[in-house]
């Protein structure tokens, strides 16, 4: 029988277990969540992880042939890539030695000074068969560490983080690496000798890992611990968390897999526009033309509609459409793309894909700053600049003037979000702010008097009114590394 349990955030957990009996109502598959509670966030593999490399502990199973483990794991990922309207792909990478964990001269658990047994005699406890810090997707046939419980037959367990995609509202995370183990106490049986007819009470590799597999791709169950499940395609599936027992024979995915798996990694489409300053970004000045296209790799011929929204409430139909922001922002973009497979079903198959935050559109910036007395002849600015677009400011320059006019060369220069200016001497003086960014440059000034006013309450003036925008960079200076942080999607 199979269980499926949520540990800490964006890590999933899915174990196959003995004795359960279902009371409630049964729903249809489910993906697996990894955030916060049952319902959290979802994960899944993307196309740049394909082959999905994948490492076998190098001693199998002890009651199967020392070679079953590594052909099971292939026919049980061969199970899933049979299927019609779905595509990814695995690929075994190499064995590794799953053991011991002591360490010679420890002294716990059955291990005395000079000696460390292999963790299969059941001296010692052995390396845990769940390892999601090495980032690599590991096969292991024991469970040494006893991290299973004692009716627990396998477990997959996957970590996962990041946003892959969103699908029908929910956003699933990127899966990084995912581990499978057995539980050496189970007495497990070759597919072929259970098919054929020869077995006693052994539970079938093959079963168990197709299903576990399942798992590390992201599905949950068919019908969960409490549920009746009378419906047949429940029963019927790889994913139904319930085995029959020993002599099990279901190895493949029936129909209610297939509508778990193919949402998942059926096919997919996404976009790209002009502008890009990579896949992530694209940048411009207002009023900014993106020329949008749909890209699918190995699926544009099957594509019969898409739908596009800006971010800006503007939408749009096509595979190539154009969009004009007209206001400075931070906009998602997403695109919603139908398709047509003979093998996806007559309802053909859906795909959305969005990128958040990808366009920026910045105009001239207008800077506005007040200057408040601190102490003696030092002035502190206050920058109220508009920053609520993010990535629109390169560089800020500060310049103090002798008099009420600009001219000659300044006395002072900063480069500073907000700076504190010591003057020299009392009298009139004009300080002005440049503030850069694609958009251009704007600059804006202010005239004081400063005065050695040690001891006084603040006091000041600010830049309402005295303005001035301009669409050159003839104040720009470049290189003001504070403010030109890139987004970084998490």
């Amino acid at each position: 029988m199979f269980r499926i349990s949520t540990q800490i955030p964006l890590l999933a957990v899915a174990v196959a277990v003995a004795l359960m009996v279902p009371t409630e109502d049964a729903q249809a598959w489910k993906h697996i969540g990894v955030g916060p509670g049952a319902e959290g966030t979802a994960f899944v593999w993307t196309q740049e992880d394909y082959p999905i490399p994948y490492y076998i502990d190098q001693i199998c199973e002890e009651s199967v042939p020392d070679s079953y483990c590594e052909q099971v794991i292939d026919e049980s990922y061969n199970s899933w890539k049979a299927i019609p309207c779905v595509e990814y792909d695995f690929r075994f990478a190499d064995f590794y030695d799953n053991g011991p964990y002591c360490e010679l001269g420890d002294d716990h658990l059955g291990c005395t000074a000079g000696e460390c047994p292999d963790p299969r005699a059941g001296a010692c406890p052995g390396q845990s068969g769940f390892d999601n810090t090495n980032n690599r997707n590991e096969f292991s046939f024991n469970d040494p560490a006893d991290e299973l419980d004692e009716g627990t037959i396998a477990a997959a367990r996957t970590f996962a983080f990041g946003n892959a995609f969103t699908l029908d509202g929910t956003i699933y995370a990127h899966a990084v690496d995912a581990d499978i183990m057995f539980n050496d106490g189970f007495d497990f049986g070759t597919h072929e000798e259970i098919a054929g007819g020869q077995c006693n009470g052994q539970t079938n590799m093959r079963s168990t890992m197709v299903h576990e597999i399942g798992h590390t791709l992201g599905l949950g169950h068919s019908c969960d611990k409490g549920e009746p499940c009378t419906d047949p395609a429940f029963l019927g599936a790889v994913m139904y968390y319930t085995s029959a027992g020993g002599c099990e024979i279901l190895v493949e995915p029936t129909a209610d897999d297939i509508q778990g798996i193919t949402p998942l990694y059926g096919p997919s489409a996404r976009f790209a526009c002009s502008h890009e300053i990579d896949e992530d970004e694209a940048k411009g000045v207002v009023p900014l033309e993106l020329n949008c296209v749909v890209e699918s790799e190995g699926f544009l011929s099957e594509v019969t509609e898409a739908n596009w929204s800006f971010g800006d409430g503007n939408a749009a139909e096509g595979m190539q459409v154009t969009n004009t922001y007209t206001e400075a922002g931070n906009y998602t973009i997403e695109v919603a793309v139908h398709g047509e497979r003979d093998e996806c079903g007559t309802d053909g198959w859906n795909s959305t894909f969005r990128k958040v935050g990808f366009v920026t559109v910045c105009d001239i910036p207008i800077p506005e700053f007040t200057v408040t007395h601190f102490d003696g002849l030092i002035y502190q600015t206050t920058n109220r600049t508009d920053v609520s677009v993010f990535g629109c400011i390169a560089d800020i320059q500060w310049e103090i003037y002798k008099g009420s006019k600009v001219s000659g060369k300044p006395i002072e220069s900063q480069k500073a979000w907000e700076p504190r200016f010591e003057f020299p001497e009392e009298g009139e003086y004009t300080i002005i702010v440049n503030v850069g960014g694609i958009g251009g440059t704007g600059a804006a000034s202010i005239t004081i008097d400063a005065k050695d006013r040690r001891g006084e309450t603040a006091s000041g003036c600010d830049t309402a009114g005295s303005m001035a925008a301009f669409g050159s960079a003839s104040f720009f200076i470049v290189g003001l590394g504070l403010l030109g942080l890139r987004r970084r999607e998490d």
